[in-house]
């Protein structure tokens, strides 16, 4: 049986559905899907801390920093003990740091650092890395 007239009706509908998932309609259904309310669901609550972590990132990735960081604050809202918090807030850290709010990132820095955070979740950076971007912050705009 030969498939191979199928090609080209999939691609189109890959193009398609991956410009879709790039509009700000798309993203927003995602994003309701994913903002749900679980109930008493843990596989469902997990799925959904990693759905809103998942488009966070991409969001991150595609420079729409303002939706981005209200998506990836969303998780931590909903999930502050999900499985992604920690990569988030390091994620919200580097958010804030692009609008300019460097006194939030440093703080948010500190608390991963506090938190030991790279003992919890490899994504994110050792204790040194945050340390050294926290004082190249606090030194580059005269923080403290």
């Amino acid at each position: 049986m030969d498939l191979s007239w199928l090609k080209w009706p999939l691609i189109i509908l890959a193009v398609v559905g991956a410009l879709w998932l790039l509009s700000s309609g798309g993203t927003a259904y995602m994003y309701n899907r994913f903002s749900a309310d679980p109930g008493e669901d843990e596989v469902l609550a997990r799925r959904y801390e990693s759905g809103l972590t998942n488009l966070g990132n991409f969001l991150l990735k595609t420079l729409r920093y303002e939706e981005a960081e209200e998506v990836i604050r969303s998780a931590v809202e909903k999930y502050p003990n999900g499985k992604n918090v920690y990569l988030n807030w390091y994620r919200l850290a580097k958010l804030a740091e692009k609008r300019g709010a460097y006194d939030e990132s440093v703080r948010i820095l500190e608390g991963l650092m506090r938190e030991d955070a790279n003992a919890f979740d490899k994504r994110v950076p050792p204790y040194d890395n945050l340390r050294l971007r926290a004082d190249s912050l606090i030194e580059t705009h005269d923080l403290r």
